[in-house]
């Protein structure tokens, strides 16, 4: 009888144990939700669809014309929609190779943007271009990343602090 109580009393223990332990609280002083990418009652974009992009350039190797669309190589990373998840995030050698192909070369926000994307521009400071577009991570060279975007809109371009 006095094991039967004492196996009781040390599953209560245990069991208030377990129960505070998984009660506490989230940082900011929210429940699990609060810490979610996307808010609860948002909605996320649709797969494929096109999202917001912040691309930021240390450097550019390559800008073209090809057809009607125009192409951009450089170093840099890429802030992108869903949380502001940043890939890399400052200018040092793990930064990715960036690929950005605009899909209308004659887009007025490009013809502002191209006169940034000069040596001179990047000797102090870095280029951030905004837009709507695709975004897809590769593997790269060595442990580079390949950032590969696709804008079928510019919505801003400016010359930002290098970080």
């Amino acid at each position: 009888m006095g094991s039967t109580s004492r196996r009781r009393w040390l599953a209560a223990i245990v069991l208030g144990g377990m129960t505070a332990s998984c009660s506490h609280r989230l940082r900011n002083g929210g429940y699990w939700a609060a810490d979610l990418a996307v808010r609860p009652g948002s909605s996320l974009p649709r797969e494929g669809a096109s999202q917001r992009q912040v691309i930021t350039l240390f450097e550019v190797s390559q800008q073209r014309a090809v057809g009607k669309q125009f192409f951009i190589a450089g170093v840099g990373y890429v802030a992108f929609n869903g949380g502001g998840i940043t890939l890399a995030g400052s200018n040092r050698a793990l930064d990715p190779f960036v690929e950005l192909t605009v899909a209308e070369r004659r887009d007025p926000a490009l013809a502002a943007c191209l006169p940034l994307l000069v040596p001179a521009s990047f000797v102090d400071h870095a280029v951030q271009i905004s837009g709507n577009g695709h975004f897809t991570e590769l593997p790269g060279v060595f442990t580079r990343q390949l950032a590969v975007l696709r804008l079928e809109t510019i919505s801003d371009c400016k010359l930002v602090p290098r970080r």
